[in-house]
C-alpha cells in the first residue's frame, strides 16, 4: 500500500506540473473574458449570435491581440490560436500580426472606455484587471485540464497492465523452461493472489441479485488491477481544486465552485476513457494480440471501465442538476434545450444491467452513446477522443470484413440438431483456414437477420467441411433451433457468413501432464487440444487425460466416432461421465443415427458401433472433479496443465481445486480456462 500511495502521489504531482507549465490557455481565456467584458454593440444577442457578433468586430479581436501580447509572453501565438479556433465557425478573423498592428495603432486606454457606449476601437487591458481575472481562469480551465490528465493517467495504467502481460508472454517464449518450472514464492503469489476468484471461489458463475445475473466476478489477479484503477479514479476526483472567495464567476460561494468543478471533472474523466472502453470490447483488440489474452479477460476490463465511466457520468449528471437548481428551476429547464443534454439523458438511461440483456444493451448503448458523443463534442470540444474511438472502432470493423471475405461470402452449411447441440457442417467457398485448438468463429445466417451473429466453436475439419457446434441459448441460436426443429430430420441447408478465426490457443505442449476437463458442449473447445497432443501422448512424451462430463447421452453423438478412436488407443486417457441416467439406453440414439451417418467418417467402426462402445465405456455418475484434479496433480512426476471448459459451476470447482494444489506438485501446476461469457 505504501508503494501504491507513492505512485498515486507522484501521478497527482506530475498532473499539477503539467497543468502549471502549460499556462498559456489560462492567459488566453483571461483575455477572452476581458474582451467579453466590453460593450461591442452585441448586448441584444445571446448564445451563438452574441459570439458571432463579437468575433465579427475587428476591434474586439484587436483588443485580444493587445492583451495577449502584453501578458501571454512566449505563448501569445498559441493563445491567439485559441481565439482563431473559437471564432472560426463565426467569422474570418484577422491574423495575429494584423490584429496586433491594428490594436497598437488604434488602441485606447482602459480609462477611456465608457461601458454604456458601444466600442469602436480596441483598448489596452490594465494589469489589475488581468490579475483579477487570471486566478479564476486558472482554477476553471485548470480543473478541465486536470480532468484530461487524470483520465489519461488511468488509461496509461491500463496500457501498463497490458505491457506487463506482454513482457511476461515474451519471457515465456524466450525462456520456455519458465513455463514449467516451479518456484515456491511464485506459487504462493499465484495461490493467494493471481489464480483464485476474488472471494468465495466463484468466478465464472454469475453474481445473482433479485433473480438477475448482474455480473461475473473477476479473479483476484484481475481484481488487483481493477482495484488500483478504481482507486486511481476515486482519488483523482478529489484532488487539486482551487476554491476561493472573489472568484469572477462565483464570488460569494466556494460550494457552488466545487459543485461545478467536480461536475466538469467527472464528465471529462469519463469521456477521456472512451477509446480504451471501445478497444477492450473489440473482437480485434491489437493489445490482446500482443499479450495473448482471450476475449473474456478483455471483456472483464471493458466492463469495469464501463462501470467506472458510468459512475463518473452519474456524478456528472447529479452535479449539473444541482448546479442548475442553484440558479433556479428555470435554469435547469433551459439545459434541456441543448441537444447534447437531451441525448446525455437518454444515454444515461441505458446504464442498466448489461449482463442479462447483453446484445440489446450493446446495440442500444452504442447507438445512443454515438449520438450523445457527436452532439456533446461538437458543442463542447474533446473531438480528439471521438476521433480516436472512431479509429479503433473502424479498425475492428475492417478486420472483421477481412475475416469474413477470407472465408468466402458464399459459404453454405448443413445445420442440424444432434441431441442438445446445433451442429453446422460448413463448406467453404475458398480455402478457409487450418483448424487448431481454441478456435471459434462468429457465424451470420443469411436466412435470418443477417446482421445478427453468434460464436460457434470450431471442432475439426472433415474433408472439405468445417464442423462448428453451439448450444441454443437465445437470440439467433434460439431462432435457428426453432427453425430446425420444424424441419424433417431437424436439419436444413443454410447460407452463412463466417467471421473468424478467433481464439487464443493455450500453450500446453511443454507440460508433462495435461488434464482436459470438459462439461457438455465444452468438449468442442478441448477436443482440439486432445487431437493435437495425442501424438506426444502415444510416444510417451506426455500424459494426456480427457474427462468429459455430460448430462445426457445424446450430447456425445456429434463426436462419438472421434471419442471412440481415443478410447481405442490414440494415447489419450478418456473418462466419460453422464450425470442424468434417467434416459440411460433410451431410443433417442435412433433419432440421430441417420444424421450422424451422413457426417461421420468411420474407418474402424460404424457410427452405431462407435455410439454403443462410447456409451458402454461411460460411467453414470457425477464425478468428484476436486478429487480428480488433486489426484492428477499429486501423482504427477512432471509439470501439470489443467485445462477446463464447461458450465460455470464446473469451471469454478476446477479452479478451486487447482488453486488448492498449485504448490503440491513436483513441478509447475498451471490452470487454463476456456470460456466465452460476459464479464
Amino acid at each position: 500500500m505504501c508503494l501504491l500511495s507513492l505512485i498515486l502521489a507522484c501521478l497527482v504531482y506530475i498532473a499539477r506540473v503539467l497543468a502549471e507549465t502549460r499556462n498559456f490557455p489560462y492567459c488566453a481565456y483571461t483575455c477572452i473574458t476581458v474582451v467579453y467584458g466590453g460593450n461591442w454593440g452585441c448586448n441584444e444577442f445571446t448564445g451563438d449570435e452574441y459570439v458571432s457578433c463579437v468575433c465579427n468586430n475587428n476591434a474586439s479581436v484587436e483588443t485580444f491581440a493587445l492583451c495577449s501580447n502584453e501578458y501571454c509572453g512566449l505563448h501569445k501565438d498559441g493563445s491567439y490560436g485559441i481565439v482563431e479556433n473559437y471564432c472560426g465557425g463565426y467569422a474570418a478573423i484577422l491574423s495575429y500580426d494584423d490584429a496586433l498592428a491594428g490594436g497598437l495603432e488604434r488602441g485606447i486606454p482602459y480609462s477611456d472606455v465608457d461601458p454604456a457606449l458601444p466600442l469602436s476601437a480596441p483598448f489596452y487591458t490594465p494589469l489589475e484587471v488581468y490579475q483579477s481575472l487570471y486566478p479564476t481562469m486558472k482554477a476553471f480551465y485548470g480543473n478541465m485540464r486536470f480532468g484530461e490528465i487524470y483520465g489519461g493517467a488511468t488509461m496509461i495504467f491500463w496500457f501498463g497492465v497490458f505491457f506487463i502481460a506482454f513482457l511476461q508472454r515474451m519471457a515465456m517464449r524466450v525462456f520456455p523452461s519458465l513455463t514449467t518450472k516451479s518456484f515456491s514464492t511464485v506459487n504462493g503469489i499465484r495461490r493467494r493472489i493471481l489464480l483464485p476468484a476474488v472471494f468465495n471461489g466463484v468466478h465464472t458463475a454469475p453474481l445473482r441479485f433479485l433473480n438477475f445475473d448482474w455480473a461475473l466476478l473477476p479473479t483476484r489477479g484481475e481484481s488487483l488491477a481493477i482495484t488500483v484503477y478504481m482507486l486511481m479514479n476515486f482519488i483523482f476526483l478529489f484532488v487539486n481544486y482551487d476554491l476561493f472567495l472573489g472568484n469572477y464567476y462565483w464570488p460569494t460561494s466556494t460550494n457552488i465552485q466545487l459543485i461545478r468543478y467536480f461536475s466538469d471533472r467527472t464528465g471529462i474523466m469519463a469521456f477521456v476513457q472512451t477509446p480504451a472502453l471501445i478497444l477492450f470490447a473489440s473482437r480485434n483488440n491489437f493489445l490482446s494480440w500482443l499479450t495473448g489474452w482471450g476475449f473474456q479477460r478483455a471483456m472483464v476490463y471493458h466492463r469495469w471501465v464501463a462501470r467506472v465511466m458510468y459512475f463518473n457520468a452519474v456524478i456528472h449528471s447529479i452535479g449539473y442538476t444541482a448546479y442548475g437548481l442553484y440558479y433556479g428551476k428555470g435554469t435547469l429547464a433551459s439545459y434541456y434545450e441543448d441537444t447534447y443534454w437531451k441525448w446525455g439523458v437518454v444515454c444515461m438511461s441505458f446504464g442498466t444491467n448489461g449482463t442479462k440483456y447483453s446484445s440489446q444493451f450493446i446495440s442500444s448503448s452504442s447507438r445512443f452513446s454515438s449520438l450523445d458523443y457527436g452532439t456533446n463534442c461538437e458543442d463542447l470540444g474533446y473531438m480528439e477522443y471521438v476521433y480516436a474511438s472512431i479509429a479503433i472502432w473502424a479498425f475492428d470493423r475492417v478486420i472483421r470484413i477481412v475475416r469474413l471475405t477470407a472465408f468466402g461470402l458464399t459459404a453454405n452449411a448443413e445445420a442440424k440438431i444432434i441431441g442438445d447441440v446445433i451442429e453446422l457442417q460448413v463448406t467453404a467457398s475458398c480455402h478457409g483456414w487450418i483448424p487448431r485448438a481454441g478456435q471459434y468463429a462468429y457465424i451470420y445466417f443469411r436466412y435470418f437477420n443477417f446482421w445478427e451473429n453468434h460464436p460457434f466453436s470450431l471442432v475439426e475439419k472433415r474433408g472439405d467441411k468445417y464442423i462448428f457446434v453451439a448450444k441454443a441459448k437465445g437470440g439467433v441460436t434460439k431462432k435457428l433451433w426453432n427453425y430446425l426443429s420444424k424441419k424433417p430430420d431437424s436439419s436444413a441447408q443454410l447460407g452463412v457468413w463466417i467471421e473468424g478465426p478467433y481464439g487464443e490457443k493455450f500453450n500446453t505442449m511443454p507440460f508433462g501432464t495435461v488434464l482436459l476437463i470438459a462439461g457438455g458442449i465444452g468438449i468442442s473447445a478441448l477436443y482440439g487440444y486432445a487431437t493435437e497432443l495425442k501424438q506426444q501422448a502415444k510416444a510417451g512424451q506426455q500424459h494426456v487425460i480427457l474427462v468429459w462430463v455430460c448430462r445426457r447421452e445424446d450430447t456425445v453423438y456429434p463426436l462419438a466416432t472421434q471419442i471412440f478412436e481415443m478410447f481405442k488407443g490414440n494415447g489419450v486417457e478418456v473418462h466419460l461421465y453422464f450425470t442424468d441416467d434417467s434416459k440411460r439406453g433410451s431410443t433417442v440414439k435412433e433419432e440421430v443415427r441417420s444424421n450422424d451417418e451422413k457426417s461421420t467418417d468411420m474407418s474402424n467402426a460404424s457410427s452405431d458401433d462407435a455410439i454403443e462402445f462410447v456409451l458402454s465405456s461411460a460411467k453414470y455418475t457425477r464425478p468428484d472433479l476436486t478429487r480428480t484434479v488433486t489426484d492428477v496433480v499429486r501423482s504427477a512426476t512432471t509439470s501439470v496443465a489443467v485445462v477446463v471448459c464447461g458450465p460455470a459451476e464446473m469451471n469454478d470447482e476446477c479452479r478451486r481445486a487447482t488453486v488448492a494444489n498449485v504448490d503440491c506438485g513436483t513441478a509447475r501446476v498451471e490452470y487454463f480456462e476456456e470460456s466465452f461469457a460476459w464479464a
